[in-house]
């Protein structure tokens, strides 16, 4: 949502998510809807995915391809680290 933190209409972001789902279900990586809910709740809550076994650098291209300023990220050690 948002990419590059400008703001889109929620078709727009509602298609982009739709995009990002598809690559990665193209990629067969399994993964889950989740929300990103602010807590101040000065802004709505972003759509977002839990993507299972996906590499760093995948990860990160497709934050870059979709225009995303972070991402969490985890390893095995389940330690999230967040990606600018």
């Amino acid at each position: 949502f948002n990419p590059d933190s400008e703001e889109l209409t929620r078709v727009q972001n509602e298609e982009r998510q739709r995009a990002l789902k598809q690559e990665l279900d193209q990629l067969g990586y399994s993964c889950y809807a989740g929300l990103g809910q602010p807590e101040d709740g000065n802004w709505q809550g972003e759509d977002s995915f839990l993507v299972i076994n996906i590499p760093e650098p995948e990860a990160v291209r497709l934050q870059e391809k979709y225009g995303q300023l972070a991402i969490v990220y985890c390893e095995e050690d389940a330690i999230p680290r967040l990606i600018f």
